[in-house]
């Protein structure tokens, strides 16, 4: 079953974009692989894989972790990051299609508070 679309509000189209930024820059700083979303049951599995992929990177990287799962707390809460999209995809690339970003992109000027 592949991930499903959500219908966004105009107002929640933004946050939709940071969150899938933010799913791109888990996977470009390799935080999070396809197989942690393959095997994921729930966005906090997901925040967990980050959680794990981190201690094992240098301390840099320590500071995108808080980050990433702001954002996908973020996706949950405006339902994008539901848990029949996380338990419906293999990749982190079928995530990232179903929000407005643009899947070329990595990071940016993105702040989750």
């Amino acid at each position: 079953m592949a991930a499903t679309a959500p219908i966004l509000h105009e107002d929640t189209l933004g946050d939709s974009e940071i969150v899938g930024l933010n799913l791109s820059l888990a996977k470009g700083a390799g935080l999070l692989v396809d197989a942690d979303v393959g095997a994921a049951k729930t966005y906090i599995t997901m925040q967990a894989a980050i959680a794990t992929a981190a201690a094992t990177k240098p301390t840099e990287f320590q500071g995108y972790v808080g980050r990433l799962q702001r954002a996908f707390k973020l996706g949950f809460d405006i339902g994008v990051l539901t848990d029949a999209n996380v338990q419906g995809v293999t990749t982190i690339a079928e995530l990232v299609a179903i929000t407005p970003a643009d899947p070329n992109k990595v990071g940016g000027p993105i702040a989750i508070e």
